[in-house]
């Protein structure tokens, strides 16, 4: 007999024993399976394997690998009750503060809420109990954010920011949005983070050569805003095959439609008033 041939499985196929599996309550296997597919047809995935993937991460307690798989998939993943609590639990294993509090301001149902509330507020009381030196350095490294270069800027915002408790952060965070060192799109980033972790209304950020002061209850998003969505698509498809500059562009593109374009009269007090008139902050 000659030897066996192992034909390549295709993802429908994979997709299957995948979810056989990960019924059955063999996560390993579960997981061997939807990763396969996910390396091999990576055009294929849909959000669905992705939070099955992320599922079977959570039921082997490898929180951050389930926090890796649904970072592109988070809204749809959120958009049902069973993906919310999939989410919250990814965050609590983490932790990650800011995805918990994302997917309590999805939620609309109260009973959910309050459970996902009290799910993240222990979370965050025993990280508080029991990292108390790293938030500490945390916070101090927020607040001289300035001082270190672009590299360690990101890094910060992508290895810290997520783990830092939203308690005692406001002087922290005041110094780092009006720090002129401070690159625009991290700022960008802080400013998102600012409107989970403070009960502020009111911000000072630093645009470009300014302090501008930025009431968060008027403030449109980008994300929300379609002309902002229609600029960006715009952007993006003069891009192609450049990933990597999309990725570094998305961030400073948010911070300058975000805080620069509503603060454009008070900039520039011979601008025209048309994209103030949309709604943004005038401050």
């Amino acid at each position: 007999m000659g030897n066996v041939v192992n034909f390549p499985q295709s993802a429908k196929q994979l997709r299957e024993l995948g979810l056989q599996a990960f019924n059955d309550g063999d996560f390993h296997r579960a997981v061997s399976q939807l990763e396969q597919l996910e390396q091999s047809y990576p055009d294929d995935v849909t959000p669905n394997d992705d939070q099955a993937l992320a599922t079977a991460y959570i039921e082997l307690g490898e929180a951050d690998e389930a926090n890796a798989v649904i970072q592109d998939v988070v809204d749809d993943i959120a958009s049902s009750a069973d993906g919310r609590q999939l989410l919250i639990k990814i965050a609590a294993g983490v932790p990650d503060f800011p995805l918990g509090s994302y997917v309590i301001n999805m939620t609309e149902d109260d009973t959910e809420t309050t459970a996902s509330i009290n799910v993240m507020a222990e979370v965050m009381e025993r990280y508080v109990n029991e990292h108390g030196s790293a938030i500490k350095a945390s916070k101090r490294h927020l607040r001289n954010l300035g001082g270190m270069n672009l590299v360690e800027q990101e890094q910060f915002v992508t290895t810290e920011l997520s783990k830092l408790p939203y308690v005692d952060v406001d002087d922290s965070l005041a110094v780092a949005l009006v720090d002129p060192d401070v690159h625009p799109a991290v700022r960008s980033s802080l400013v998102t983070w600012s409107l989970m972790a403070t009960p502020a209304t009111v911000i000072k950020v630093r645009v470009y050569d300014r302090v501008i002061t930025v009431d968060t209850t008027s403030l449109v998003m980008p994300g929300d805003d379609d002309t902002s969505q229609a600029v960006l698509g715009a952007i993006v498809d003069k891009l192609p095959e450049r990933e990597e500059l999309v990725q570094m562009l998305v961030p400073t593109f948010f911070c300058v439609a975000g805080f620069l374009v509503p603060s454009s009269r008070r900039i520039y007090p011979g601008c025209r008033r048309v994209c103030c008139d949309r709604g943004g902050s005038t401050a």
